[in-house]
């Protein structure tokens, strides 16, 4: 039988960091609506506090700041991205096609995290020397996909290197609707032709 009256049971540990992870991702969650939602220079710490449903020292308890938000939601987004690109990249085969399957998944994750990639863009060409290992991973991932296919004569000849970043760059500005991108049409058309003429491109 146990004391009413005794000293009060201190949560497991396991309880602790569970309930850490449940505010930590309602945070994320509430700030990425608001970004969205609004924009991210509009959003401020207060209202992803009220939106999480708690205090506004939680939150800074959790992220130094606004900026640190927005770099680990979209950063949560991103390796979620990745491991289900990867289980599809698995499953093919051809270089160019292997290609194309990378391509659109960078389309579609931009696509469907605009205005917090946006915004990321914008601080991060406030911030010209800094080093975004994302980026130089896909970068790198696309020109050794693309060399592969080479040594293999499956991937037209042509420097990799110059390929993967005009590739991945066109797909991206395509995806965010940036510059002449912005009036280019339909997402889904651009999409199709970007893709036609990937194959174009590429194919041998």
């Amino acid at each position: 039988m146990t004391d009413s009256n005794g000293p009060a049971q201190t949560p497991a540990p396991g309880r602790i960091a569970e309930r850490k992870q449940r505010t930590r991702g309602a945070i994320l969650a509430a700030a990425a609506r608001l970004f969205s939602r609004q924009g991210y220079d509009a959003t401020t710490m207060q209202e992803i506090a009220a939106l999480a449903d708690v205090g506004i020292g939680t939150v800074y308890g959790y992220f130094p700041s606004k900026e640190e938000v927005l770099r680990t939601a979209l950063a949560a987004r991103r390796e979620a991205a990745a491991a289900e690109g990867a289980a599809a990249l698995h499953d093919v085969r051809g270089a160019v096609d292997r290609a194309c399957l990378l391509l659109r998944q960078v389309w579609e994750y931009f696509d469907a995290n605009r205005q917090l990639a946006l915004a990321a863009m914008a601080l991060d060409a406030a911030q010209p020397d800094a080093h975004r290992p994302d980026q130089v991973d896909l970068y790198a991932a696309l020109t050794e996909m693309l060399r592969r296919g080479q040594e293999r004569g499956e991937v037209a000849p042509a420097p990799a290197a110059t390929l993967a970043r005009a590739l991945l760059t066109s797909y991206t500005w395509a995806a965010l609707r940036l510059g002449i991108w912005r009036e280019a049409g339909p997402p889904a058309a651009v999409l199709a032709d970007l893709e036609a003429l990937t194959r174009r491109l590429l194919t041998p």
